[in-house]
């Protein structure tokens, strides 16, 4: 295996031919087999075969991949615009990202509630839950982002890696300073 990912219930990995398996609880369709029932052990992820996935990301319910070509595909529960594709809905098997298709994305990061992407500029776009202001959105007070939107509140700082959790969020710059959320 060459990248590995935890969620809350779940887990994802990618092998050396770039095919992404999954496991674990199944609901909301967070595993990306076109179902909701849970798998005891690793199966791979039919719809993603011929993408060559390079990185994932686990989330709380919901998951994240990025192909060698930096597209960006997501599945699983959408509540609180945590898909970023402008609705609530559960996606069970992996979709394309229509918003971040041409922005050249080369990592993402999901939290609870909240999904974070870095792109090859060095923009940084959240979506998602901003409650306690984890998105780092001036006065967002609360409100669900349910489309991808670019953080300008980081002050030039780029980004090397994001770590999300419940009720804040960490970054840490390519200097190696951290920021907080």
């Amino acid at each position: 295996m060459v990248d590995i990912s935890c969620g809350s219930s779940h887990s994802l990995a990618i092998d050396n031919n770039g095919l992404i398996y999954s496991w674990g609880n199944g609901q909301g369709g967070r595993l990306g087999h076109n179902q909701e029932v849970g798998e005891n052990a690793p199966r791979q992820i039919k719809e993603l075969a011929s993408k060559h996935v390079k990185y994932i990301e686990a989330g709380d319910a919901s998951s994240a991949c990025i192909t060698h070509d930096l597209m960006v595909y997501m599945w699983g529960s959408g509540l609180n615009g945590r898909l970023g594709n402008g609705t609530n809905s559960f996606q069970l098997q992996p979709q394309l990202s229509q918003e971040l298709k041409d922005k050249q994305v080369c990592s993402i990061f999901k939290g609870t509630n909240s999904t974070f992407a870095i792109l090859e500029t060095g923009h940084v776009y959240g979506w998602g839950s901003s409650k306690n202001g984890k998105l780092g959105f001036a006065l967002s007070k609360g409100k669900n982002y349910d489309l991808p939107r670019e953080i300008i509140t980081l002050d030039g700082n780029m980004l090397y890696q994001i770590a999300a959790g419940p009720f804040h969020t960490i970054l840490l710059t390519t200097e190696g300073n951290l920021l907080s959320m």
